[in-house]
């Protein structure tokens, strides 16, 4: 008669057990709908990495609202520039892009230049300078402006600077 009993016991407290786990699965699935939503949106800015605002300006027409880096693979990097939604594509083919990157394990610092286009992505405007990098860290980034077609006459245009960049995501 205990051994009955004690089977019965054991069996209610297993499909109990099993329940109460069945409707924890179907909240974390309805979390998991949320969560693919949000990506699609987001998808972009969220697999950025040290996204933040910065709210400068190179000029009065070329606002940078958000700075963040994309990593496109092992050694190349994308500098990613959110700019204001006013800013014309027009604006930002007129200019070229010059990167200087200050980092302590150097004495000389990081350099590079490019003329990029401006990329519209879930309507927002971003510039991206692609480069290759093989440093996960810089103290500071010095960005600056030049006029692409004639860049020996018109000197620095504008610039912003931005500190603490980290590039190595936190889980890498």
């Amino acid at each position: 008669m205990r051994k009955v009993i004690l089977c019965i016991l054991l069996s209610t407290l297993v499909f109990t057990c099993k329940s109460d786990k069945k409707g924890n699965n179907s909240m974390s699935n309805d979390s998991i709908q949320n969560d693919d939503t949000k990506q699609k949106t987001n998808k972009f800015a969220d697999e950025l990495i040290d996204l933040r605002d910065v709210n400068q300006q190179f000029t009065s027409q070329l606002k940078v609202e958000k700075f963040g880096i994309q990593r496109i693979n092992d050694s190349v990097i994308g500098f990613v520039f959110q700019l204001d939604p006013s800013t014309s594509e027009a604006t930002v083919a007129k200019y070229s892009y010059g990167v200087k990157g200050f980092y302590s394990e150097s004495p000389k610092p990081y350099r590079s230049s490019s003329s990029p286009n401006m990329e519209t992505i879930k309507n927002e405007k971003y510039i991206i300078l692609r480069n290759k990098v093989n440093i996960t860290y810089f103290d500071s980034l010095d960005v600056y402006i030049y006029k692409r077609k004639n860049w020996k006459e018109s000197g620095r245009l504008g610039g912003i600077k931005i500190k603490d960049i980290l590039i190595k995501n936190e889980n890498e």
